[in-house]
């Protein structure tokens, strides 16, 4: 005959032997896990920036305008005041004199002209660009390989210069 018993929480099979009227226990055990967290070190990782200079050669066109003042002689009477005004590249800029008669002499004008000229202008310039080191070590203080990662301009930050054509 075969009854199950339980004893302490704990299942107990057992068999009576029926010629010897002994009772055979057959003893059942179960394990139970108990999981814990722990933190452990296991290296460091070590992150520098390194600034290098580079050269690069800057190649634009430069705009300049050159300014010429000339002073012309006109010597003529006029009745009112004339105003500044401009006849292609060049501003004309009455002088006027009042003189004992009461009439108005334009004794001169004063031409200033404008010629806009371009040349290229080159220049080697060092511009920086940071770069990351990392480095890793393990517990037992070997360091492992080095990573390198190197900082690419943001196009938003830096956008690119444009060369006018005007």
């Amino acid at each position: 005959m075969t009854e199950r018993v339980s004893a302490g929480g704990k299942s107990v099979n057992s068999e009576q032997d029926e010629k010897t009227g002994t009772q055979n226990v057959l003893r059942l055990h179960a394990e139970e896990l108990q999981v814990e967290r722990r933190n452990r070190v296991t290296g460091e990782v070590r992150v520098s920036v390194q600034t290098r200079m580079e050269e690069h050669v800057v190649d634009e066109v430069l705009r300049n305008v050159h300014v010429e003042t000339r002073v012309v002689p006109v010597g003529r009477f006029v009745e009112e005041a004339p105003d500044v005004r401009v006849e292609g590249d060049t501003t004309i800029i009455p002088i006027i004199e009042e003189v004992v008669v009461r009439r108005l002499l334009l004794r001169e004008e004063v031409h200033v002209v404008r010629t806009p000229t371009r040349q290229r202008h080159q220049e080697t310039v060092s511009l920086r660009r940071e770069q990351a080191v990392i480095s890793r070590t393990t517990p037992k203080g070997s360091v492992a390989a080095a990573e390198d990662a190197t900082a690419e301009p943001d196009p938003a930050q830096h956008p690119p210069t444009q060369s006018s054509s005007e």
